[in-house]
């Protein structure tokens, strides 16, 4: 595609929809600004060959239009001695000469209304550019945003899953204490077993009157206080 062809599609194109239509807004959006930087330094290139031309053909108009002069002054002077044909030639360089100027005047006009078609060209393309650049700043800074989010809640549900190391010295501590709760639990029983035991036995004062009493019952009880 050549320059104008290019230049009137960027002048055209609307930032926010490249965004918007894009697969890739921030590959599209750098691609665009590399057009548009591409066209800018086409079109700067291209303004300073006018600017050049234009100034080239305001010389050339100025030289032409001082011969001109100087070949009427010559035609006068000539006629003014009855000099025909040399009167004659010094109009006809004359007119060469005048219209050589108005040719030149022409073009330079021309270039001068290019000049500011460029001009008009270039400051579009630069707010074009500016805008570009800072869509992608904003794209950029919401997909880096966009991006640490997503690496933070990554970060955040590893925290509130439990590793398996974890899992194991859970499982550990309360193995042990399961364990520990068991064997207190038996002890307390055991001990509470001994004590109801006892509770449950004949005291010492209970026995020996039981025992008095037994002894006091056998046959050879009698013979014994004889």
């Amino acid at each position: 595609m050549g320059m104008i062809g290019r230049l009137k599609r960027i002048l055209k194109a609307v930032v926010a929809d490249i965004v918007e239509k894009a697969r890739d807004p921030e590959l599209e959006l750098a691609r665009f600004v590399e057009e548009v930087e591409m066209s800018l330094g086409e079109v700067r290139t291209e303004a300073e060959e006018v600017r050049l031309r234009r100034d080239r053909l305001a010389r050339l108009a100025a030289e032409n239009q001082v011969a001109a002069e100087e070949w009427m002054a010559k035609a006068e002077s000539a006629a003014g001695r009855d000099e025909d044909d040399v009167a004659r030639e010094a109009l006809r360089r004359h007119h060469e000469a005048h219209d050589e100027m108005e040719s030149c005047r022409e073009r330079m006009n021309q270039a001068e209304e290019a000049l500011r078609t460029l001009q008009e060209d270039e400051t579009a393309l630069r707010r074009k550019l500016a805008e570009a650049r800072e869509e992608r700043k904003r794209l950029t800074a919401r997909l880096r945003r966009a991006e640490s989010e997503k690496h933070a809640g990554a970060a955040l549900a590893d925290a509130d899953r439990p590793s398996e190391a974890a899992d194991r010295v859970r499982e550990e501590i309360l193995d042990m204490q399961s364990e520990g709760e068991a064997t207190r639990q038996v002890h307390a029983e055991s001990i509470e077993a001994q004590f109801a035991q006892i509770d449950a036995g004949p005291s010492l004062e209970e026995e020996l009157t039981a025992l008095k009493e037994r002894v006091k019952k056998r046959p050879d009880a009698e013979d014994t206080k004889q």
